[in-house]
């Protein structure tokens, strides 16, 4: 009965109530985050649906009535039984699942540490993947009677199982061959000669992408990686500069050479005085590239004033350290190099109380006080003999116990010069 001018206020019970679905697989584990939508009992949509929680199950709030329930999981649809709301309010969706066993392999066998990913049979990726073990497999659970296929991606490139449909009872096995197999490479300067210890780079022959794999030369020269099957390049960095090889398609095992040429350079570091050139012996002599990088490489010089380096066809410079300075060549490529140093002649006279003083050691410092490691004695005239490079130096006399520095002297390329040391006090 309704009443003009006020508020009438009536109850229309629908019947039903909060209504639970569980989803659950075979054993009975929960699934959670499983979507879960609500149909009418002749499959249509009714606008409702929800995620199942960490228990596998969700609510509804459904009024009397017949309803279906649909679960979209891993790519396939599941349907409930039709359920009477009036008369139960839940019910339980058990999806029967199998073990599938993924088996990743090149020709040189199983690969590990590689991922694999979860796709429906049409290409879709479900949001799954996992990393084979040393024995290059991985394990999915998965739903039964539905089809799925597996990527792995090995090196840039990406490589396809065919499509399987998941059997009861039974663990499905699914192979993804990759073909391929071990790549050897030989670093050498001649067919006697393997060059170890170099760091070798894996690309990508049609882009030049760098894959992430290297591997140091051994003893023999070698390096070996197991790729799956297509075409790479390998890339050397040895002495400032980048050799790289030949395409190399790889289609089962294979064994390729990287020689690089290498020819003698001889160094010759010397000094000139007034025109006339002498070897410079026991001296250290750097490789650099021509940027002023050193190439951690140096030799010492002989008696004839040489260091011998064995370089590639490629541009470099060296650096000769002498008496406390830096003295560099020119940039020469496949030919011998000289680092002339020029010198002028010190001598130091020394006397006591206007007598030449024989026998005293008179030793050489750089201008920063460190001992340069050369000394020379007085001659019956007083008189010790240095020929130096163009930088300033002193000198430290020794007599009779006493010792007498000498300020700081220039030296002049070209030049003789004579320092007065009165040992008086």
């Amino acid at each position: 009965w309704m009443t003009a001018d006020q508020l009438n206020v009536t109850t229309i019970s629908t019947g039903g109530g909060s209504f639970a679905v569980s989803v659950l697989n075979a054993n009975a584990k929960p699934l959670a985050g499983v979507k879960c939508y609500v149909f009418s009992a002749d499959d249509t949509y009714l606008g409702m649906y929800g995620a199942t929680d960490g228990n596998g199950e969700i609510f509804f709030d459904l009024a009397d009535g017949d309803f279906k329930f649909r679960v979209d999981y891993l790519g396939t649809q599941f349907w409930s039984d039709e359920a009477s709301v009036s008369e139960v309010l839940s019910t339980e969706m058990a999806i029967a699942h199998e073990t599938v066993e993924v088996t990743v392999t090149t020709g040189a066998g199983a690969v590990e540490n590689v991922k694999v990913y979860l796709f429906s049979a049409n290409g879709t990726y479900l949001g799954h993947y996992k990393e084979t073990d040393t024995a290059g497999i991985v394990s999915f659970d998965l739903p039964v009677d539905s089809n799925y296929q597996f990527r792995t991606d090995i090196l840039g490139s990406r490589y396809w199982s065919a499509e399987v449909k998941v059997s009861g009872g039974m663990t499905n096995f699914v192979q993804i061959e990759t073909g391929g197999g071990l790549l050897q490479m030989t670093m050498q300067k001649d067919e006697d000669s393997p060059m170890p210890g170099l760091k070798v780079f894996l690309f990508h022959a049609a882009d030049n992408t760098y894959l992430g794999r290297n591997a140091t030369t051994d003893a023999l020269g070698q390096v070996v990686f197991s790729v799956p099957e297509d075409i790479y390049k390998l890339r050397v960095d040895y002495l400032g500069y980048q050799f790289w090889s030949e395409e190399v398609p790889v289609a089962e095992d294979t064994v390729v050479d990287m020689p690089i040429i290498h020819q003698q350079v001889e160094i010759t570091a010397q000094g000139s005085f007034q025109g006339m050139s002498a070897p410079i012996e026991g001296i250290k002599v750097y490789l650099f590239s021509p940027t002023d990088k050193y190439l951690g490489q140096y030799q010492i010089t002989g008696s004839d004033g040489q260091a011998a380096f064995s370089l590639p066809d490629q541009n470099y410079r060296v650096r000769v350290d002498y008496l406390g300075h830096q003295f560099w060549s020119e940039d020469f490529r496949s030919r011998d190099a000289t680092v002339t140093i020029n010198l002028g002649l010190i001598e130091i006279h020394v006397r006591r109380s206007g007598v030449n003083a024989v026998g005293a050691g008179v030793y050489l410092f750089g201008e920063g006080g460190s001992y340069l490691g050369w000394n020379e004695t007085t001659n019956p005239s007083g008189n010790a003999e240095f020929m130096l490079p163009d930088h300033a130096f002193k000198f430290r006399i020794s007599e009779n116990g006493e010792q007498h520095w000498t300020p700081l002297i220039q030296i002049h390329a070209g030049e003789e010069s004579v320092v007065e040391v009165d040992l008086d006090p």
